[in-house]
């Protein structure tokens, strides 16, 4: 405000960061503007936009877009892999349909698993093509599918201490 009143001229400040309070910076715009009264007096008017939230805004906009730029880069990745992993698993089927012997065929079975278990993990990479379908389930049920995979695991000797 001092420079504006010496100088005459009006002063733009961007990102300004002012302290508003105790350990509190806000972020702004400021125009400090002289202005000369009838009577010859000057006077400044001091504009103050406050820009904290255009700044924030911003951010998550950028942030947003570079996750959406992301999200088609590894869609056209998965693409480019997938495609080639049907080749081979097609590839795959046809020769073991070749194939005279059965353990010779055992070697495209697992060239086909393998792809399709490749493409499986490229699936679950980028992740649902369709919007999850939520539905009620019973809790109860879904505890003990738990408890029994749970159980499953425990080695032989381990009480698993079951409270009803």
């Amino acid at each position: 405000m001092h420079q504006t009143l010496v100088s005459g001229q009006p002063i733009h400040r961007t990102r300004a960061t002012p302290r508003c309070a105790v350990n509190r910076w806000i972020t702004v715009d400021c125009t400090v503007t002289p202005v000369t009264r009838a009577d010859g007096a000057s006077e400044l008017i001091l504009e103050i936009n406050p820009i904290d939230r255009l700044l924030r805004l911003a951010r998550e906009e950028s942030r947003h877009d570079q996750h959406a730029a992301s999200r088609a880069v590894i869609r056209g990745l998965a693409h480019e892999i997938k495609n080639p992993l049907g080749g081979l698993r097609g590839a795959a089927q046809l020769l073991e349909r070749e194939l005279p012997s059965e353990s010779l065929k055992e070697y495209t079975r697992i060239i086909i698993h393998e792809a399709d278990r490749l493409r499986n993990l490229v699936d679950r990479m980028v992740g649902p093509n369709t919007p999850l379908r939520k539905k009620p389930m019973n809790i109860h049920q879904v505890m003990d599918h738990v408890r029994s995979l749970v159980l499953a695991e425990v080695p032989a000797g381990i009480s698993s201490g079951t409270r009803l």
